[in-house]
């Protein structure tokens, strides 16, 4: 049996396992790998391979893309979503499951879009704290009779 050292810490730098004395543990501890101000993302092998968006890790990729090219389908309640298709309602098919499994959803946009009422929404994700000043609540959902079109 060998000695456990207590004084060596195991992490991750993305390239494989990477050993780390105290001191440098702290310091692994305390430097951000999220280059996006305000991203809580300390740890990690999490860096994502982006020359647009160099130094963020895959999270905050993954928001910044939704900020630079929004989609119009997509809409913020509290969350992001996606509508698919735009009505008339879709049918399931074994290909192709929908999205809350075909709950019908009405939804009220705050912009000059047309309501909407969809049997295929997805949920793109809670926003993270720091891209909520990024998203400003778009519509709103509408209560309607809760069921499936099959």
């Amino acid at each position: 049996m060998g000695v456990y050292d207590r004084s060596i810490y195991a992490g991750s730098s993305g390239n494989g396992t990477q050993l780390y004395t105290a001191p440098q543990w702290e310091v692994y501890l305390a430097t951000p790998v999220c280059t996006k101000e305000g991203c809580p993302d300390h740890l990690g092998d999490d860096h994502a391979p982006s020359t647009k968006y160099p130094g963020y890790c895959w999270n905050c990729v993954f928001w910044q893309e939704r900020v630079d090219t929004p989609d119009p389908r997509t809409f913020v309640e509290g969350g992001t979503y996606l509508y698919l298709p735009k009505p008339p309602y879709m049918r399931p098919r074994d290909d192709r499951p929908l999205g809350f499994a075909g709950r019908v959803f009405h939804i009220r946009f705050f912009d000059d879009r047309e309501d909407v009422t969809t049997n295929n929404l997805w949920s793109g994700g809670r926003i993270p704290q720091h891209f909520k000043a990024e998203f400003p609540a778009t519509a709103e959902f509408v209560e309607v009779a809760v069921g499936c079109l099959t």
